[in-house]
């Protein structure tokens, strides 16, 4: 394996599904990928313009608000503690910065992942949501390489358990072979 996505709410970071991943890196001399979503869609508020003898109403970010601001400083807070984290667990690592819709970019960044790593509580809904949660099944679905669903606690890896469509499943030889070495 050569590249790890670690899927990370850039705003509520998933402290379990970052050692995890640490873990797994370390393991297969892999790289962490930590993709930082960020819903951007849910920040955009109404803003009327006016073009020539007529107005619109557009949707837009207001990058100057206090809000926005202090969102912008704790993600880089965020992005920093995961680089602290991956030095410290000695896990070769990078920062994406994944800003839109975060289902459609993770699973567009799976295209060139060995593995998706993701809390199963991950969310960009306003509202709270049972896990898994919607972000997750469509993540489920649609990614393009295997998903592994980060514990809350580990102290290793004791059993894998395999769930596939298999209309659909491409079997990777060298995520099977890891995790077969594994246990």
């Amino acid at each position: 394996m050569e590249k790890i996505l670690l899927a990370i709410d850039a705003v509520h970071p998933d402290v379990g599904g970052l050692e995890f991943a640490c873990y797994l890196a370390k393991l297969t001399k892999s790289r962490v990928s930590g993709v930082f979503m960020e819903n951007l869609v849910a920040d955009q508020k109404p803003v009327f313009r006016n073009m020539y003898e007529g107005s619109y109403l557009n949707w837009e970010i207001d990058k100057d608000s206090p809000e926005y601001i202090s969102k912008m400083a704790l993600i880089e807070k965020n992005i920093n503690l995961f680089k602290e984290k991956c030095i410290k667990e000695e896990a070769r690592h990078e920062v994406l910065r994944n800003q839109g819709v975060p289902a459609k970019e993770l699973i567009a960044e799976s295209r060139f992942a060995d593995l998706i790593v993701l809390d199963t509580e991950t969310s960009f809904k306003d509202r709270p949501e049972e896990g898994p949660t919607e972000f997750v099944n469509e993540v489920l679905h649609d990614a393009e390489c295997p998903v592994v669903i980060a514990p809350e606690s580990f102290e290793g890896i004791d059993e894998i358990v395999f769930a596939y469509n298999r209309q659909w499943f491409r079997p990777r030889y060298e995520v099977a072979e890891f995790f077969r070495q594994c246990c």
